[in-house]
């Protein structure tokens, strides 16, 4: 049975290499989705191992994956074996962590120097809207943590492969199939970022702008300023483990919810939404050269 090696990979604070024996299929699947990820410089932290191991065909729970020597998962469907892999890279980055950050379950975007926030829940169309904005040439730092160092509140970018599900797929539009067997099949694809044609990764982030998006079906896309006090609430309900630190990341959010203007937006359709973002920017780098001027209110 054929072994293969992959990586070493980093999600921030978090170095890692798969191995396998068989499973050619799973393989093909994190070269796919773990390519963003490739890091090539020495490091003086051991990388983690997954390992992938196929039982072969005809046995049940035929994949079999593992972090370290502790199971992750059993089971016969390649994308799930995959797909444990991603999700666990995703869990370690956070628990990797020693405190100097904050990490927000956010995307990060960059146009013209200014960084985007956009905090959200799971299923609120922040990893759609994110991608939305690489279509239109917004640089990509992340559409899953966004990882902020407490003191100088520099971006540490995390620029995985988007996680875009069969609808998001349709309404993003022009994605391409994944380049391996029966990936029209599954119900999400992991797209890397430069095949939404964004500018790449920006070298130096701080943040600008904060925007919630929510997407709604049927709404009317629109753009709302919130308060500092609202939007310290919905940054504090987007922080990964608020409770392991809460007063060192209540100060933080504080302080973030005080200086950024923020923003809800209500996304019905993603272009438009796109639009109202592009245009805070504009409207950003205006209020610097001209003085304040921040919508209150629009509407696409």
């Amino acid at each position: 049975m054929t072994t293969w090696r992959l990586g070493p990979y980093r999600a921030v604070g978090h170095r890692f290499v798969v191995v396998g024996q068989g499973a050619p299929v799973v393989r093909d699947r994190l070269v796919h989705a773990l390519e963003p990820l490739s890091d090539a410089s020495p490091g003086d932290d051991e990388p983690i191992t997954y390992e992938v191991t196929d039982g072969g065909a005809g046995v049940s729970s035929r994949y079999r994956v593992t972090a370290d020597g502790r199971p992750l998962v059993r089971t016969d469907s390649t994308a799930t074996a995959a797909g444990h892999v991603v999700w666990h890279v995703n869990l370690a980055l956070v628990k990797a962590d020693r405190g100097e950050h904050l990490i927000l379950h956010a995307g990060g975007v960059q146009r013209r120097g200014v960084t985007v926030l956009l905090p959200a829940p799971m299923e609120s169309g922040k990893t759609t809207t994110t991608a939305g904005l690489l279509r239109a040439g917004f640089g990509y730092l992340t559409d899953e943590a966004l990882v902020l160092d407490r003191e100088t509140w520099q971006v540490t970018p995390y620029p995985k492969a988007l996680s875009l599900d069969k609808r998001s797929v349709d309404v993003v539009g022009d994605v391409a199939v994944p380049p391996y067997p029966h990936a029209d099949g599954d119900s999400q694809w992991q797209v890397p970022w430069w095949s939404l044609g964004g500018p790449g990764v920006p070298a130096r982030a701080r943040p600008d702008l904060v925007v919630f998006p929510a997407y709604r079906a049927g709404a009317t896309t629109e753009l709302r300023a919130v308060s500092p006090g609202e939007s310290l609430v919905l940054l504090a309900t987007s922080t990964f483990e608020f409770t392991r630190r809460p007063r060192r990341n209540l100060d933080v959010l504080a302080a973030l919810a005080e200086a950024l203007p923020a923003y809800q937006l209500t996304v019905g359709d993603l272009s438009a939404a796109v639009d109202l973002v592009a245009d805070l920017v504009d409207d950003l780098l205006a209020a610097r050269v001209h003085g304040s001027l921040q919508p209150q209110r629009r509407t696409a």
